[in-house]
């Protein structure tokens, strides 16, 4: 209840900056370049090399990791394979896009973000504290973890996503309205991709980088729709079932899991 009653408030607050014409247009340059600047094809190709290096970097460094640790260690080929097959999907990806204009820069910009979030709830210790708060908040507390500060993070960095979010629809749309931001469909496919990538809304399970491909299903699946000529209503009805699909998915691998143990 307090979700909606600041999704109703913000509404309000939003309506009351943007007046009676519902809309601002948006013509600075620095925000309007983040969607709109094109890097030159061979910045791209060194991006993929910075990609690929730093990913092979990453690998390295948790094999000698779980060496050290003595624990138990993938063959050499699987590595190999590895970073193979992230250097295969790093070079196709540059090499399509720079096949039509170059790499955007909103690309890197959200790689990069995707990166750093990625890292910080896999790798740290407070990125650690999160899925141990979602997963059983009880048990979180008896370990002696500060499950009101983690919370308090939680929807800070939320709310940082979602300040960033604004910025890039408003340099997408060069304006900002009340019907392109004000929930709607675009809140139910922000949960989606959240959802189909694998991220339980029960909380404790998840992944950045799954989310991820969760939006670009999304994204396909309407770019799909609007070829086939389906209407809004068609494109929302298939949206909320896929979502629900994934939900359930979800609830029933986790009775599962239970049941189990």
């Amino acid at each position: 209840m307090v979700t909606l009653a600041g999704l109703l408030g913000f509404q309000g607050l939003m309506l009351k900056i943007l007046g009676i014409h519902g809309a601002i247009n948006v013509r600075d340059p620095f925000v309007r370049g983040i969607t709109t600047v094109v890097l030159p094809p061979s910045v791209g190709w060194l991006l993929a090399v910075a990609c690929v290096a730093l990913f092979s970097l990453v690998t390295w460094r948790r094999h000698q990791l779980r060496t050290a640790n003595g624990l138990e260690l993938d063959p050499p080929m699987v590595l190999w394979g590895q970073v193979g097959f992230f250097g295969i999907m790093a070079f196709a990806a540059v090499a399509t896009l720079n096949a039509y204009r170059g790499v955007p820069l909103l690309v890197v910009l959200l790689v990069g973000l995707t990166a750093v979030l990625g890292w910080i709830t896999t790798s740290t210790p407070f990125g650690r504290s999160l899925f141990a708060v979602g997963g059983n908040q009880e048990s979180a507390r008896r370990v002696g973890m500060n499950v009101k500060r983690i919370r308090v993070a939680a929807f800070a960095i939320v709310g940082f996503m979602a300040a960033v979010g604004g910025i890039v629809g408003a340099s997408r749309y060069a304006s900002v309205s009340f019907n392109a931001f004000a929930g709607g469909p675009l809140l139910l496919e922000a949960i989606g991709a959240a959802v189909i990538g694998g991220t339980s809304l029960f909380g404790g399970r998840g992944s950045v980088w799954n989310a991820i491909l969760g939006a670009l299903v999304i994204g396909s699946l309407g770019n799909g729709l609007d070829l086939s000529g389906a209407s809004a209503a068609d494109k929302l009805m298939f949206s909320g079932a896929i979502l629900l699909l994934a939900v359930a998915v979800d609830a029933v691998s986790r009775a599962g899991s239970g049941q189990s143990r």
